[in-house]
């Protein structure tokens, strides 16, 4: 299928086991989570990355001995046993414990921001204007969506700046066409440019990032919840439930999925269409009641 026509799936990355032989220690961890889903149009390429930013400076990519880790979301608090290598750390589920605290994920208006980054040689498909429209003014909108499918619990107002425009805008940031995937440098990169050209990125609770048709695989990239500090990135501008899906994964929400013959295994983590969590270029739709 092709990629402008899908918007995510979810599979854990296969990672890098320690070195034969080696049998790292196994040590205490806290500190706060990442997570992070990037949406393949191939359902067997998708993945949910996690990693821990730990208390004691590092940033470790995770992988757990098992895949009971749905309800795990970016931001949490957390405390963990397992065994590093480098920048990996092998956890044992059963030691993973999420700190309770009082929740910081309001309703209501989520203040957000579209950052249109082009590149150096190679510009996003769609302008300003078409993306507002898809976010905030045309007849159906990611904006009238959320209130309309949160019955007015959640919206995401167009002018958090109050300058009476959408919170639109094009930065130009140093990269190319041909450079690889690189969305985290890339989002630094568009934060720094934007900030340059005077715009505020701290009011703002979720940073979109629309891109030029790039090398990365996915058709959209999402922190899985994130409170106050959300990013998502898009690679197909011109499809509303695309950056429906990925605002829904800042969240906190996961994919919609069937099982079509009915035993408990689920069959396409994407495969209900019914709801804008499946897959992405099937137009306007709310979220459903299963899911």
């Amino acid at each position: 299928m092709s990629k402008n026509l899908l918007s995510g799936f979810v599979v854990l990355g296969i990672l890098a086991m320690p070195a034969p032989g080696a049998t790292p220690e196994l040590r205490d961890f806290s500190g706060r989570l990442e997570v992070l889903v990037e949406d393949e149009p191939d359902p067997a390429r998708s993945r949910t990355l996690y990693y821990l930013h730990a208390n004691d400076g590092k940033r470790y990519r995770l992988r757990f001995d098992t895949e009971k880790t749905r309800d795990l979301r970016t931001g949490q608090a957390v405390t963990m046993r397992g065994a590093p290598s480098e920048d990996l750390l092998e956890v044992h589920s059963e030691s993973l414990t999420v700190v309770v605290e009082e929740s910081t994920r309001a309703v209501s208006n989520r203040t957000n921001v579209v950052l249109r980054v082009d590149f150096q040689d190679r510009t996003v498909g769609c302008t300003e204007q078409a993306i507002a429209s898809t976010m905030y003014d045309g007849t159906y909108n990611v904006d009238a969506l959320y209130q309309d499918t949160s019955f007015d619990a959640v919206a995401f107002p167009r002018d958090t700046d109050g300058d009476g425009q959408p919170d639109v805008f094009t930065v130009t940031i140093d990269a190319y066409g041909a450079d690889p995937c690189n969305p985290d440098g890339w989002a630094a990169a568009a934060d720094q440019a934007a900030a340059s050209s005077g715009i505020s990125l701290n009011q703002y609770q979720h940073k979109i990032y629309v891109l030029p048709q790039t090398v990365c695989t996915w058709a959209g990239r999402a922190h899985v919840g994130c409170g106050n500090s959300c990013r998502a990135w898009i690679d197909v501008c011109n499809l509303g439930d695309v950056y429906a899906h990925e605002l829904g994964h800042n969240l906190s929400l996961r994919h919609s999925s069937s099982d079509i013959d009915n035993d408990d295994s689920i069959d396409n983590n994407y495969g209900d269409v019914s709801d804008f969590m499946g897959y992405g270029g099937y137009g306007w739709r709310q979220v459903n009641g299963p899911h």
